[in-house]
């Protein structure tokens, strides 16, 4: 059973309200992002002044990265409630803004903090993985060098180790993605944080639905080469990343919610299954 890619690109145009509830989402990201673009603005002028101003620069970017950070979790909290919602009764529904801010804005904090946890341990992953890298590096270089060898030999070996490196984090980086979708899915059953970790439930949901993770990462793979690009972007290219953010998260989270019922779907399936065939053997 395969997901369905063209519900979670057109479900949210099929809300009555959509374009209500798209732009308060919308909005959300877009507010901080344009702040601290004129901050930054500013604060290039501000560098070339006093350091008082400097300091003042500094400060305001802070504050700004902080409030940026707060509004993201609204729109964070609403896909959540919708994705949980679409897991838990079937609704394919958006869901309402007002009356529901305080949950919406607590829906997106423990899913940032959820989906901390799960980059802290990543992150610690590959620090550890870079640091044997360097030692061993190291090592083999001071061997080479007490045995003659040259400058050029010493430098082929560090670039071979530099491109196992390279391999390595390009590999990983995909799995870690990957993970962070499973934890993500296993996240919005019942939104409790240390449910990204829940290795039961996440290992219930891969089972016989693999192709569908697979699938899901690979339609994404453009955005994410995109979003990393929108430094060195045109100008253009950045404000569409910025006001389409919204949508694509809402696809996002959409086809996690869809990957969670077609995996408990398969559960149940292989459960009944196992019923029959134990009947089946006990008569």
């Amino acid at each position: 059973m395969l997901i369905n890619f063209k519900e979670a690109f057109t479900f949210m145009f099929k809300d009555e309200k959509f374009w209500q509830k798209y732009l308060i989402g919308t909005a959300f990201g877009i507010i901080p992002f344009t702040a601290m673009g004129i901050l930054m603005h500013q604060y290039g002028k501000l560098s070339n002044s006093p350091q008082i101003g400097e300091i003042l620069g500094l400060l305001g970017l802070f504050l700004i990265t902080s409030l940026g950070g707060i509004l993201l979790f609204f729109s964070i909290g609403f896909g959540v409630k919708y994705a949980n919602a679409k897991i838990t009764i079937g609704t394919n529904e958006l869901p309402e803004w007002g009356g529901n801010f305080k949950n919406i804005f607590i829906d997106g904090i423990k899913l940032w903090a959820g989906m901390l946890l799960v980059s802290a341990c990543g992150g610690l992953i590959i620090s550890v993985f870079q640091f044997i890298i360097n030692i061993i590096a190291g090592i083999i270089g001071i061997i080479l060098g007490f045995n003659g060898a040259s400058k050029e030999e010493i430098s082929s070996i560090i670039v071979i180790l530099g491109a196992v490196l390279i391999v390595f984090t390009v590999i990983f980086y995909s799995i870690f993605i990957i993970f962070m979708y499973l934890s993500m899915s296993s996240f919005f059953v019942d939104k409790n944080v240390l449910a990204v970790f829940n290795f039961k439930r996440i290992w219930s949901l891969l089972k016989g639905n693999f192709l569908n993770l697979i699938l899901i990462f690979l339609i994404f793979v453009p955005f994410y080469v995109f979003s990393l690009l929108i430094f060195i972007l045109p100008i253009i290219c950045s404000v569409v990343l910025i006001i389409t953010n919204f949508y694509i998260m809402m696809v996002l989270y959409n086809l996690l919610a869809q990957y969670v019922q077609i995996g408990t779907k398969k559960n149940q399936e292989r459960l009944e299954a196992k019923k029959s065939q134990e009947n089946i053997s006990e008569n």
